[in-house]
C-alpha cells in the first residue's frame, strides 16, 4: 500500500509563528498552519507569495554573462549581423527560441530560429549551424535551453566556422563549460538570487535586459514553458506563471486560442499550459516535426497559425495512439518475462524513442520502481529512464558507466545509450546496485499530504486554498487525508462510472470509483487522499472533495467472515490450478527464499485464523482478496486470490477450499487446512430445506450482494449456511436476481447434487 507522509505536530514556538501569521494577514489559522508547513514561516513571506507581482522579477543584469551578451547583441545590431538561434525539440527549446526571435527582431536584428529534429539528437548541431552559416553568414549563433554541455561543438562552430556563439540554458553544470558567453542561472558565484529558470525563462530575462518592460509581452510564452518543464511553481516562477496566465486570460495570442479551440478547451489555468497546451507542442517534436510547433509561435498569418494549431492537434492525438500501443507492448513484455527485480528494462527494435520516455514513467507509476525502456538505433539501444522520487537512478547509471556508449540526466530521469552487447549486463549490474544502495522504504510510493482532515471542512477555508494557485511542481494542489471504515458509497447515476458518499470532512466525489465499490462499502480501513473543490451551480456554492487516491488496508475481523466465505464459495464453481503440494514446513521454507527479493510473490492465507501461524510473513503488506497495487510487490493475500496475473510465484499457506490463483509457480500447503469457514456447514437436505423456505418468504426483497441481503433481512439463521445455501440455488436457478430483487422461478426443480459448488463443498467437507 502506498504510504501517506505529511501532516505536522508544531511546536509552542511555531504555534505562535502560525497564529502571528493568521492575524496579520487576515487568514484562517488552518491556511496558516499550511502554508507554515510549506516552508512560509513569516507574514511577509505569506504576503508575498500570495500576491504575485511582475515588479518583484529579478533584474537580468544579476545573471553572470548578461552584460556580456547585451553588449554582443548590440554589436550585431550595429554591424548589421544576422543573427541565428538554436533552440531544442520540446515545448521549453521551442518557446524559448519564439521569445528570442521575437525579441531580437523587435530589437532591430535579422534573426533566424531553428530547432533540431529528435532524429538529429539532443544539443547544438554542428551541421545545422554550418547550413546556416553558408546561407545567411551569420556572425552570431545564440542557443536556447541547450548547449552547456557543448564545449566541443561550440569551439568548432568558432573556430571552423567563424561565428560567435552565446549560450543560454539552465542545465546542469558540466565539468567543461563553452569557451563563449554562459548565462545560465545554475552557474556558481553570481548575484542572481534564483536558480529554478527554464530555458524560456532565461530567454526572457536576455529579452528584458535587451528591451527593458517591453519584454513583457513575452512572459506569456515563459509561463507556458515554465510549466511545460515541470519547474517548481515558486520564486521567480510562480511570479512569471501567474503574470502569464493574467496576460494569456486578458489577450491570449493566436496560437494559443488556436490550440486551446482544436483541443475544445476554454478555461486557462496552470493545468491548462500543462495538460492541455504543452502536450501538443511537444507532441510535433515526438512526430518529427518540431519545426511546425517553432513556425506556429513564429508566424503571424491567421490561416497559417489555424492549419499548424489543427496540425499539432492530430499529432497529439496521433502520440497518444502511439503511446497507448507502446504501453501495451511493453505491458506483453512484462507478462512474457516477468518484472522481479529491483528495475524494469525493456527493449524494442521497432520502438520510437520519441514516445519510450512517456511509457516508462507511466510504467514507474504502475510498478513503483525505475524503468528504463529502450528503442533500436542502429546497432545499439538508446534508452529513456524514470524513477521514483528517492530512487536516484542517475546515480545508478553512473555506477554502470563502463557498459555505457553514453548517457546524461538527473535523479528522476536520464537518457542512456548500450550496445545490444551489453544490454544483459547493464540490467544485472543496475539491479544489483539497487538493491544494494536503496533501502527498502525507497520503492514504496509516497502519497504527500498536507494533513489529516477528521471534523468538517469550512467553505472559507476550501476558498482560502484556491489563493495558492498557479499550482504545480513545488507547489501543488493542498491535498488531506481522512480515515474510513465502510462507506455507503453509491454511483452518481445507475450505471455511473463514479460514486459518492459521505465523510465528516464534506462529500466526496470519486470519479471511476464504481470499479471499487464492492471494497469501498466492506468494513476494511481505508485512507481517503482528497482535494477539497469549491463549485458553483445556480449561484449556490457547494464543497466536495475530490479523491484523488483510496488506499485499503486490511484487519482482520468477525465483520469480514461473510464476505471471505462467500469468495470461497464463488470459487468452488471455478477450474482448479496445477500446483506442487507441500507442507507446513516447506510452505515456511519457500516464503523465506521469496523474502529474499522484494518482488513476485503472493502468500494466500485462505483462513484469517491461520495468519499468525506465519511470522516470518510479519512484515509484508496485507490486502483482502487481491493485492491493493498492481506492482508485483510482495504481498499477503487474505481470504482469497484474485488478480495475482504476473506473480512469479503464488503459495497457498493453508490449504483452500479450491486453489484457483495460479502464479509462474504454484505451490499449495496440503497440511494445514484453510477451509476453517466451512466448519458448522451442512450440505444436509434439512438445512436447505430450512433456507428454501426462508428465500421464498423473502421473495421480492430488494439483491444486490448475498451477504448484504443477510444483513439488510436481519435473516435469523447460521450466516454461512444461507450464503451456502443461496449459492447453490443460485446456480440452480430455483432462486434468482431479476432486476435487482430475489425471485422465485418456481418452475425450476432440480436435485441439489445438480449443482457444482454444492457437490464441491461435498468435497471439502468430506476431506476435513
Amino acid at each position: 500500500m502506498k504510504e501517506i507522509i505529511g501532516g505536522k505536530n508544531f511546536t509552542a514556538e511555531q504555534t505562535r509563528k502560525i497564529e502571528e501569521i493568521a492575524r496579520e494577514t487576515g487568514l484562517l489559522r488552518e491556511t496558516a498552519e499550511l502554508l507554515f508547513s510549506r516552508g512560509l514561516t513569516g507574514a511577509e513571506s505569506v504576503k508575498e507569495f500570495l500576491t504575485p507581482d511582475k515588479r518583484r522579477l529579478h533584474d537580468p543584469f544579476l545573471l553572470s554573462g548578461m552584460q556580456a551578451a547585451a553588449e554582443r547583441i548590440y554589436e550585431a545590431r550595429e554591424a548589421g549581423e544576422p543573427v541565428l538561434i538554436f533552440g531544442d525539440y520540446d515545448a521549453d527549446g521551442i518557446s524559448a527560441a519564439s521569445i528570442l526571435y521575437k525579441a531580437f527582431t523587435e530589437y532591430g536584428l535579422e534573426t533566424y530560429a531553428v530547432v533540431p529534429e529528435r532524429e538529429n539528437g539532443y544539443g547544438l548541431n554542428t551541421d545545422i549551424v554550418a547550413k546556416y552559416a553558408e546561407e545567411v553568414y551569420m556572425g552570431l549563433v545564440v542557443t536556447v535551453d541547450c548547449g552547456i554541455s557543448d564545449a566541443e561543438k561550440v569551439e568548432f562552430i568558432k573556430e571552423e566556422l567563424g561565428v560567435d556563439v552565446i549560450v543560454t540554458d539552465h542545465h546542469e553544470i558540466p565539468e567543461t563549460l563553452p569557451d563563449c558567453i554562459v548565462i545560465n542561472p545554475k552557474l556558481a558565484g553570481q548575484a542572481y538570487p534564483f536558480d529554478g529558470l527554464c530555458g524560456a525563462g532565461v530567454a526572457f530575462k536576455l529579452a528584458s535586459a535587451l528591451l527593458g518592460e517591453r519584454a513583457e509581452k513575452y512572459i506569456d510564452i515563459a509561463a507556458l514553458a515554465t510549466v511545460a518543464d515541470s519547474m517548481s511553481l515558486t520564486g521567480e516562477n510562480r511570479t512569471i506563471v501567474h503574470e502569464g496566465l493574467k496576460k494569456l486570460r486578458a489577450a491570449p495570442r493566436s496560437a494559443y486560442k488556436r490550440l486551446l479551440a482544436a483541443a475544445g478547451s476554454k478555461e486557462i489555468t496552470a493545468q491548462t499550459l500543462a495538460f492541455t497546451l504543452a502536450p501538443r507542442i511537444n507532441a510535433a517534436g515526438r512526430m518529427g516535426d518540431a519545426a511546425s510547433a517553432l513556425r506556429l509561435f513564429l508566424t503571424e498569418d491567421e490561416s497559417e497559425i489555424f492549419d499548424l494549431s489543427v496540425k499539432l492537434n492530430a499529432y497529439n492525438i496521433e502520440r497518444q495512439a502511439e503511446c497507448d500501443k507502446l504501453y501495451k507492448l511493453a505491458k506483453e513484455k512484462i507478462n512474457e518475462e516477468g518484472a522481479y527485480g529491483n528495475v524494469i528494462m525493456l527493449k524494442g527494435d521497432d520502438w520510437r524513442t520519441g514516445f519510450i520516455g512517456i511509457v516508462a514513467a507511466r510504467l514507474v507509476e504502475e510498478y513503483a520502481r525505475p524503468v528504463i525502456m529502450f528503442a533500436g538505433a542502429n546497432g545499439f539501444y538508446k534508452g529513456s529512464a524514470r524513477s521514483l522520487p528517492d530512487v536516484n537512478i542517475f546515480e545508478a547509471i553512473s555506477a554502470c558507466k563502463d557498459l555505457l556508449m553514453e548517457f546524461g540526466g538527473h535523479s528522476q530521469a536520464a537518457g542512456v545509450a548500450v550496445s545490444k552487447e551489453n544490454f544483459d549486463a547493464f540490467y544485472k549490474a543496475v539491479d544489483a546496485y539497487l538493491g544494494e544502495h536503496c533501502p527498502p522504504e525507497a520503492f514504496i510510493p509516497k502519497v504527500q499530504v498536507d494533513g489529516w482532515c477528521e471534523e468538517p471542512l469550512s467553505m472559507r477555508f476550501a476558498e482560502e486554498l484556491d489563493l495558492l494557485e498557479p499550482c504545480g511542481v513545488g507547489n501543488r494542489r493542498p491535498l488531506f487525508a481522512a480515515r474510513a471504515g465502510a462507506l455507503d458509497a453509491a454511483p452518481l447515476k445507475e450505471g455511473s462510472p463514479h460514486v459518492s458518499f459521505s465523510l465528516p470532512a464534506c462529500e466526496m466525489l470519486y470519479f471511476g470509483g464504481a470499479k471499487s465499490l464492492e471494497f469501498l462499502n466492506l468494513p476494511i480501513e481505508k485512507y481517503v487522499v482528497f482535494e477539497p473543490s469549491v463549485s458553483v451551480f445556480n449561484k449556490q456554492k457547494r464543497l466536495r472533495g475530490i479523491v484523488r487516491e483510496m488506499l485499503f488496508g486490511y484487519t482482520a475481523g468477525a465483520e469480514l467472515e461473510g464476505e471471505i466465505f462467500s469468495r470461497q464459495l464463488a470459487s468452488l464453481s471455478a477450474k482448479e490450478s496445477e500446483y506442487a503440494a507441500v507442507d507446513t514446513a516447506g510452505a515456511i521454507a519457500l516464503a523465506e527464499e521469496s523474502l529474499k527479493t522484494r518482488y513476485g510473490t503472493a502468500f494466500i492465507v485462505s483462513d484469517p485464523a491461520n495468519e499468525e501461524k506465519f511470522p516470518c510473513l510479519a512484515g509484508v503488506q496485507r490486502c483482502l482478496f487481491r493485492p491493493s497495487e498492481g506492482n508485483l510487490s510482495n504481498v499477503v493475500v487474505i481470504g482469497g486470490g484474485e488478480a495475482l496475473e504476473g506473480f512469479r510465484r503464488v503459495i497457498y499457506m493453508d490449504k483452500p477450499p479450491r486453489a484457483v490463483a495460479c502464479g509462474r509457480e504454484t505451490y499449495v500447503n496440503t497440511e494445514l487446512s484453510g477451509r476453517g469457514l466451512f466448519s458448522g456447514v451442512s450440505v444436509d437436505r434439512d438445512a436447505f430445506k430450512e433456507i428454501f423456505v426462508l428465500l421464498r418468504s423473502l421473495s421480492g426483497k430488494k439483491f444486490t450482494k448475498a451477504v448484504d441481503f443477510y444483513r439488510e433481512n436481519r435473516v435469523q439463521c447460521n450466516q454461512r449456511q444461507f450464503l451456502f445455501a443461496l449459492e447453490v440455488f443460485g446456480e440452480l436457478g430455483i432462486f434468482v436476481c431479476r432486476n435487482g430483487v430475489l425471485s422465485q422461478d418456481v418452475s425450476v426443480k432440480s436435485e441439489l447434487k445438480n449443482s457444482a459448488v454444492y457437490r464441491r463443498a461435498e468435497r471439502v467437507l468430506g476431506d476435513d
